[in-house]
């Protein structure tokens, strides 16, 4: 098992900055995978062959006077490889903050923890095992070089193969 600490400081997204907001604005301390996945709009994709091609993902933010502020993800698969990593995270830890994840986070935010169903878990890690096994069919592979494209998908292969371990 690789307990390498997982930082989001070299490889971070504009796609990773918009879940860390996501979890700003939610402020929990508990959270539920199927929530997580659904207010992303992504339970509904996974295992469905969207992901690969840049399914349309975002979450909705209801404003104080009532305005509805909607942030999007521009790569699918990045969301299911952040909210994967996160996932490790919070089964190594019980529970972190996104100071633990992103050492340039200024702000301290609660500690929180994700709870998972088998089933809602089985479904994110089905999709992180296909990225692993044939990332060049995923929308990511147009911007990245074949060797960062192979590290990251060797890198998905730890984090999935780890937290098959860790949920036994």
């Amino acid at each position: 098992m690789n307990n390498k600490k997982i930082l989001f400081d070299e490889w971070c997204s504009d796609d990773t900055l918009t879940l860390f907001d996501y979890f700003k604005e939610k402020s929990a301390t508990d959270y539920n995978l199927k929530t997580i996945l659904t207010d992303l709009h992504l339970f509904d994709k996974l295992g469905q062959d969207q992901i690969h091609n840049g399914a349309d993902l975002f979450y909705t933010t209801v404003m104080p006077d009532g305005r509805e502020l909607t942030s999007d993800f521009d790569i699918a698969i990045d969301v299911v490889i952040d909210l994967s990593a996160i996932l490790l995270e919070t089964f190594r830890k019980g529970r972190i903050t996104l100071k633990d994840l992103y050492k340039y986070e200024r702000k301290d935010y609660p500690a929180f923890t994700i709870h998972a169903d088998k089933e809602d878990l089985d479904l994110l890690l089905n999709e992180l095992k296909a990225f692993t096994t044939n990332p060049t069919h995923y929308n990511l592979a147009e911007m990245m070089s074949s060797d960062e494209l192979i590290e990251l998908a060797a890198d998905c292969n730890n984090v999935y193969e780890e937290i098959q371990c860790l949920k036994q």
